[in-house]
């Protein structure tokens, strides 16, 4: 069983009525996993809840019901403004505490990690991204461009914005936002790896000003989202109940974001396709065998899983043959639809599905049953 604490239905319920549905899986020896209370309904207008007591919450689910659970996509429990790596780390320190006091009581938990500071699911590739509501309300992007330079239009649009009415760049919901976006690719070069806050400073605006500047200048111009500090989670993923996950869909080079469209809102994550090599290359465990183990071993014997996630004898034959020397991520925020490096063969149940020349189109995956 599942929850979107974040999400309707499931931010609506109470812990009173999680903990009645997860007893009920308990007897068939399920498993829950809650997409923790984290940022709260994203919606115009929301404020963030208290983070520590949404993971709070999903540990006494765990303890009360006797449950397995895994916490998804775990942050630290704490906002820590503005960004100091020493104080992310002590963050991710305490909330680690506070999950290991709860296993000490008997809570079976376990919790994912995303191995990077820009989250994932997709990217909003373009600042006119965050507007594409207004886009289509004008008709498209040219017109919208031309209503923002009427002055009555524009600043009905800034003081939404700046009343944290819409989510995406409000300060309600992340105080941070604007130090957060950041610039990627520009026709003005000194642009470029800045952030809002940054070019706001420069222009003598307010953050929100500058976003309705940069796109009268630029309406192409394209950006990139960070929302965690390293430090944040190499300290989570260092825990031995914390596995890798991508938090993306599969998609191929082409996707289902951004097609047919005149600027895309949407675009697939760059983890879509590097998530696992970048977390080997750049956030690994002391020895290759630990950081593989994050990745298929533990997740696998968590969910208990047998003849999977290990390289045994009477095993399923699941392997990955890496050139370590080749590895690259290709991470790129410009055109992420770009697959990594280094990955030389993919084995499925003993059968080979990706070889040095591609997919071999074999489709050998099977139906992943607990024992």
């Amino acid at each position: 069983m599942s929850t979107g604490r974040d999400y309707p239905p499931s931010a609506s319920a109470d812990k009173e009525e999680i903990i009645e549905l997860v007893n009920h899986i308990k007897e068939l020896g399920g498993y829950y996993f809650t997409h923790w209370r984290r940022t709260g309904l994203r919606i115009a207008g929301s404020a963030r809840p208290n983070k520590l007591e949404g993971i709070v919450e999903a540990l006494e689910i765990a303890l009360e019901t006797g449950v397995k659970t895994e916490i998804s996509h775990l942050t630290s429990g704490f906002e820590i403004y503005p960004e100091n790596p020493e104080m992310d780390r002590h963050a991710s320190e305490i909330t680690l505490e506070v999950i290991d006091s709860y296993v000490e009581k008997g809570a079976d938990v376990a919790f994912d990690v995303i191995p990077g500071v820009s989250g994932g699911i997709c990217i909003n590739p373009y600042l006119a991204s965050y507007f594409t509501p207004w886009i289509k309300q004008s008709g498209s992007l040219d017109q919208f461009i031309t209503n923002l330079k009427a002055k009555d239009y524009r600043n009905k649009l800034v003081k939404l914005l700046r009343d944290g009415e819409w989510y995406p760049l409000s300060g309600k919901s992340d105080p941070w936002w604007q130090n957060k976006i950041f610039i990627t690719k520009s026709e003005s070069e000194c642009y470029i790896g800045k952030s809002i806050n940054d070019i706001a400073i420069e222009k003598n605006m307010e953050p929100v000003e500058a976003v309705m500047q940069l796109l009268l200048e630029e309406p192409f111009i394209m950006i990139r989202r960070n929302g965690k500090s390293e430090e944040e989670f190499k300290t989570l993923l260092k825990h031995d109940r914390a596995s890798v996950c991508t938090d993306t869909y599969a998609f191929d080079l082409v996707g289902l974001y951004g097609n047919d469209a005149e600027i895309a809102e949407l675009l697939p994550h760059p983890h879509t396709y590097c998530a696992f090599p970048k977390y080997i290359l750049q956030y690994g465990m002391d020895t290759i065998e630990e950081t593989i183990w994050k990745i298929t071993g533990f997740p696998a014997d968590f969910m208990n899983i047998e003849g999977r996630g290990k390289v045994l004898e009477n095993n399923y034959a699941d392997l990955v043959v890496l050139d370590m020397d080749s590895l690259k991520t290709n991470e790129n925020y410009i055109e992420p639809r770009v697959y990594p490096e280094g990955i030389e063969y993919v084995v499925v149940n003993g059968q080979l599905v990706l070889d040095k020349k591609g997919c071999t189109g074999i489709r050998a995956g099977k139906v992943l049953k607990k024992q």
